[in-house]
């Protein structure tokens, strides 16, 4: 099986976070008034976050991985005689049940992980331009026409 999907995920989802890290500290300069320092702060940003490389390789699979502790859990504590969820998940469920082969293609198809990562995206630009227009608001001067 190749899992690229984690790799797209993880390689997304890092350079999300270092941007996100970079326009924060960018910020925090403005805010005190600080000019850039060419010497001590270089711009480039690098390639890979580790918190995004771990949340990438892990996200693919949350959906099978919740189904596994539902079915775990019901064995466990409602388990009928050879009734086992976790055996029929992993037996048949995983190659025949529709839902579960839907489940588990939720992160790891192509088309449906580009749609996740520009819905992603665009609710991030949207979100970011209400903070910002927030923020401005907040921060215009107020007249006093008293």
């Amino acid at each position: 099986m190749n899992t690229y999907t984690h790799f797209l995920l993880a390689v997304v989802l890092s350079r999300w976070i270092l941007l996100r890290k970079r326009n924060d500290e960018q910020e925090e300069r403005q805010d005190l008034h600080e000019s850039p320092d060419n010497s001590s702060n270089n711009n480039t940003t690098p390639a890979f976050d580790w918190k995004g490389a771990l949340l990438g390789s892990v996200l693919p699979d949350l959906p099978l991985i919740a189904t596994t502790v539902v079915c775990t859990v019901r064995d466990h504590y409602f388990l009928e005689e050879d009734d086992s969820w976790t055996e029929k998940l992993f037996e048949s469920w995983y190659f025949s049940n529709p839902w579960v082969e839907a489940e588990q293609n939720i992160f790891h198809s192509p088309v449906s992980l580009t749609v996740l990562i520009s819905v992603a995206y665009l609710w991030h630009a949207r979100w970011s331009r209400q903070h910002d227009s927030i923020i401005a608001e907040y921060e215009a001067p107020v007249s006093d026409d008293t």
